[in-house]
């Protein structure tokens, strides 16, 4: 009879194999990002595994972490990679059980497949989000103009203002992030700042900017046109690409609009659902 385990980064070689053939297109350094969460917020798991006997035939991903959330702290856990052996199917419940208990957390997932969608709706999931936003390569020369915010492009340079600030929270967003293969863009007026996070994704051999956090949005946005050509000129990307959620109302651009395969969704006590990021996620990790 399967049995399910907690797993560690200890277990990392024993899985790997597993992960291996279920999506080649990831490294082996990549992979490990999921086992090795330096801002894990105490938990002493990195997910859990199937065990027939002494071999691995299923996993689960867990990435825990901290956010704030209307300046509270609040307990995430991103759901990833969910693999099981053709033959243990009927055991693949197992896996996702242990979320049951934990009360105290928001659980996210951004890429189910169709079966996982299903089951996870039947276990209390609501959707997070249907449709993200291609904005087109298009600009307003006038906006572009009379806009006077200064763009931060240098990660070292973004670090060095936010330590002047002292503004710890993003700091940790920048130190616990920069590891992986993403970006920083920071936007500064007079008085207030914006920090972007961003990951590159290709669509039909484009390179788009896949937004992920947006720290202060209403600046973002009236931003937008010279954002797009900061990524143009400064990182060689067409523009960029937003979740619905992150869209603020009255604000005006030129986008297709896309919805996905299967909905993001989440479980847990949160209200607004445009205060879920996706920071600490497969989305960035896994990049």
């Amino acid at each position: 009879m399967p049995k399910v385990s907690k797993v560690s980064k200890q277990d990392f070689d024993l899985i790997f194999p597993l992960l291996h053939d279920f999506d080649k297109s990831h490294s082996k350094e990549q992979w490990k990002n999921i086992f090795e969460q330096p801002f894990n917020n105490g938990e002493d798991n990195c997910g859990y595994a199937l065990f027939n006997e002494d071999k691995i035939v299923g996993f689960l991903g867990y990435i825990y972490s901290n956010k704030l959330i209307e300046n509270k702290p609040k307990k995430f856990c991103n759901l990833t990679t969910w693999i099981v052996e053709e033959e243990y199917r009927n055991n693949s419940l197992q896996l996702i059980y242990p979320i049951l208990k934990m009360k105290d957390y928001c659980i996210t997932n951004y890429i189910p497949a169709k079966n996982v969608y299903d089951v996870s709706k039947k276990l209390g999931f609501k959707d997070l989000e249907l449709y993200e936003n291609i904005m087109l390569p298009v600009v307003n020369p006038f906006k572009c103009l009379f806009n006077k915010c200064t763009f931060i492009t240098i990660l070292e340079d973004i670090v060095k203002f936010l330590q002047k600030t002292g503004d710890l929270d993003l700091l940790k967003v920048v130190n616990d992030h920069k590891s992986y293969k993403c970006n920083f863009v920071l936007i500064k007026s007079k008085t207030v700042y914006s920090l972007i996070l961003f990951t590159r994704s290709k669509r039909k051999k484009i390179t788009f900017a896949q937004v992920q956090y947006i720290s202060n949005k209403e600046l973002f946005f009236s931003c937008l046109d010279r954002f797009k050509i900061i990524l143009m000129w400064r990182f060689k990307i067409i523009s960029p690409i937003i979740e619905n959620r992150n869209l603020i109302e009255g604000s005006r651009f030129i986008s297709i609009k896309v919805k996905f395969n299967n909905p993001q969704i989440y479980r847990g006590e949160i209200l607004d659902k445009s205060k879920i990021d996706n920071l600490y996620s497969e989305l960035i990790m896994l990049n």
